[in-house]
């Protein structure tokens, strides 16, 4: 049963515990390093953290 979540790069773990945030950043994480190996580049996770934050870095200081 874990095998077709896991084949689309969702942790089946976090999808049983019904924890979104947990399921959201474990999700955008493999998601982020599927796409640097694809373009053998570091992705800047600056732009991701703010999604977390939900606020904007100008908006925090």
């Amino acid at each position: 049963m874990n095998e077709i979540p896991t084949s689309h790069m969702i942790n089946p773990d976090t999808l049983r515990q019904n924890d979104f945030n947990s399921f959201f950043k474990s999700r955008q994480n493999s998601l982020l390093k599927h796409i640097e190996i694809a373009m053998s580049k570091p992705i800047a996770r600056d732009a991701a953290q703010s999604i977390e934050g939900g606020e904007d870095e100008k908006n925090s200081e």
